[in-house]
């Protein structure tokens, strides 16, 4: 609501000033410049363009992490998309790891967390920090969670009143990664 309020105000300044300029020389208002880079950056596409799969994570997703996605490039690399105070702090898009097979974003705790996960190459499992990424605005990567090999999906299960994550192993056993996220 602030900020549509704010592009209102703007929208309606532009406009008072546009009737101010000196119409006494009869000449056309001269076009606003424009350069080849500025259009190049205004129409560039993102580095990372080509998913095989992306997350969107909007606001009733989960806690404000100002991340508004993460995809997982066929060869293997997660890009985080990223606004706000983490934008500018690490940019809009960031390469989080490389070597990835599978990712997940899922529900832990119950504070509205979530959770970026990883299953690399390897059948390992890694994470992004969470608590460091918000409360710190800083990419840290957590690998080899628990030790575990062979890991072929991540599960998030409500237990009582909060959301645990577990790593499932190839021959469907369970095992929480809780005790090693942060």
């Amino acid at each position: 609501m602030k900020k549509l309020l704010i592009a209102m105000i703007m929208v309606v300044m532009c406009l008072a000033f546009a009737g101010c300029g000196d119409s006494s020389s009869g000449e056309e208002p001269a076009e606003p410049e424009t350069t080849a880079a500025t259009e190049a950056e205004q129409s560039a596409e993102p580095e990372y363009v080509e998913y095989s799969f992306v997350k969107e994570i909007t606001s009733d997703t989960g806690f404000d992490m100002d991340v508004m996605s993460v995809g997982l490039t066929p060869e293997g690399d997660v890009i985080m998309r990223t606004q706000g105070d983490l934008a500018a702090s690490l940019g809009e898009q960031v390469k989080v790891a490389t070597g990835v097979k599978d990712i997940y974003v899922e529900p832990f705790g119950n504070g509205g967390y979530y959770s970026i996960l990883m299953i690399r190459q390897d059948r390992t499992v890694s994470a992004v920090n969470t608590s460091k990424l918000i409360g710190e605005k800083e990419k840290e990567i957590l690998n080899n969670l628990g030790g575990y090999q062979d890991v072929s999906a991540i599960e998030s299960v409500m237990d009582f009143d909060a959301f645990t994550i577990n790593a499932v192993l190839a021959n469907g056993d369970k095992y929480m990664l809780d005790p090693y996220l942060k």
